[in-house]
């Protein structure tokens, strides 16, 4: 009892001000559960050294407020210490973010992500990402105009760390933008397959904050007739992705990702379980990804998803 009410004064003392929902939820389920039946959390069932750490991570990630950092920034804030968050409270961070943030758990749920993913989810990164495009856009920047179109085909990397000082983007030449998820696929198609007047984007993966910018700003840009695709691989992760994308971009429509697609496709479709076609039909029965409900009904029909790679045979 004397545990469970040191553990639950810690908390509530550090957190009363926190606006993250996660951390909230968490806050909540541990105090309760210290209050009802004096448990407590493993790691602070000795002492509270950990519990401490872990507090002033918290902490410091929610007055953040959403912006990005690095993890040894991050770490250095919290700490004074560029390594202690990555050796002693990642792992549990990154445990409590995953049970208690209903999206990350999501993309976890239907992707296999690495620790490094998880945390760019989050906001947190090993080292800033690279966001690669190719067509004739033009950027204003903090410091003059970045003309991507003088490298088209082959486009130019962005580092998120640079995101911020876009004040503008120039679409006036672009009539046609295609979010390419698999990075093979987006290198064969600027080389092979871009037209003077589309923009190509490699989205790769699901949108840490400071990509979720880039594209709100990249949608802030985007004139009337200009139509904007999706594609990625025919199964829960790309309707998934697609979901999140068009809440940025509500006129977003797929691309290659139809019935049609995996039916041509199947001999090369990845064979998935009974569990994951099992998701599949309760998805299918709730109305969700109404724009991929055919694509659904072959998966089921064929029991495989098919990859981006496949349209490369």
């Amino acid at each position: 009892r004397q545990r469970a009410e040191t553990v639950t004064d810690m908390i509530r003392s550090a957190l009363s001000g926190v606006r993250t929902p996660w951390i909230s939820a968490w806050r909540e389920d541990v105090c309760a559960n210290a209050e009802k039946s004096y448990t407590v959390p493993n790691y602070c069932k000795n002492d509270t050294a950990l519990l401490s750490k872990l507090l002033t991570a918290l902490t410091q990630y929610d007055s953040l407020g959403g912006e990005p950092v690095t993890m040894r920034a991050f770490s250095g804030k919290c700490y004074h210490n560029s390594k202690t968050f990555e050796r002693e409270v990642r792992s549990i961070f990154l445990h409590i973010a995953e049970a208690f943030d209903p999206e990350l758990a999501e993309v976890c749920g239907h992707e296999e992500m690495g620790v490094r993913d998880k945390l760019a989810f989050l906001g947190i990164y090993a080292r800033p990402e690279l966001y690669e495009l190719s067509g004739n856009c033009v950027f204003t920047m903090q410091g003059g105009t970045v003309n991507v179109g003088a490298a088209r085909p082959y486009g130019i990397a962005l580092p998120s760390t640079a995101v911020d000082a876009i004040t503008g983007i120039s679409l006036n030449s672009i009539h046609k933008i295609v979010f390419i998820e698999n990075k093979t696929n987006y290198d064969e198609y600027i080389i092979s397959e871009l037209e003077p007047d589309t923009l190509a984007v490699y989205h790769g993966g699901f949108l840490s904050p400071q990509k979720r910018k880039l594209f709100f700003k990249i949608k802030e840009a985007i004139i009337s007739d200009v139509a904007a695709f999706f594609w990625a691989d025919i199964d829960l992760g790309g309707f998934q992705m697609f979901s999140h994308l068009q809440k940025i971009i509500p006129d977003l429509m797929p691309m290659r990702m139809s019935g049609e697609d995996v039916s041509a496709h199947r001999q090369n479709g990845l064979e998935r379980s009974k569990e994951y076609l099992d998701c599949l039909r309760r998805v299918l029965s709730e109305g969700k990804y109404s724009l991929f409900e055919a694509a659904i009904r072959e998966i089921l029909n064929y029991g495989v998803t098919i990859e981006q790679e496949a349209f490369l045979t």
